[in-house]
């Protein structure tokens, strides 16, 4: 969708140095001595990146089904069809595997997950939410 990265963009907030933070320390940046042309992450609420993303879909007239999932994908020369937890059957030109780590969409058609694990983890507080109370 035209424009799409711009509106995400515009309502996140746009890190131009990587930092991070554990119990209210910063414990790594990587400052620069000036503002890179990049932007290194952005921090966008999931609320507001569903928004925008059902909003992009709605304009592009795809339909969006909640708690539903695809059990079962074949794919055709003139695209694809699924079977929908539902029982219902649907087809379309194409379909994006963003459906986690054991992806039936990306079983279906032979695709090997590929990357690295990792036993770290991380949490995100959107501090905005906390009382001004908090001891944060």
């Amino acid at each position: 969708d035209p424009g799409l990265a711009k509106e995400t963009l515009e309502e996140g907030l746009l890190w131009h140095a990587p930092r991070y933070f554990q119990r209210g320390r910063e414990f790594f940046v990587r400052a620069f001595n000036q503002v890179p042309d990049i932007t290194y992450g952005s921090s966008l609420p999931q609320q507001v990146t569903e928004r925008i993303l059902r909003a992009a879909c709605q304009r592009k007239g795809i339909e969006i089904r909640w708690n539903t999932s695809a059990i079962r994908m074949e794919s055709r020369e003139d695209g694809v069809s699924l079977l929908l937890s539902d029982g219902t059957q649907v087809s379309a030109d194409f379909v994006i595997g963003a459906d986690g780590a054991k992806s039936t969409v990306r079983k279906s058609v032979g695709i090997e997950l590929k990357g690295e694990a990792t036993d770290s983890r991380w949490v995100i507080i959107d501090l905005a939410a906390l009382d001004d109370e908090s001891d944060h």
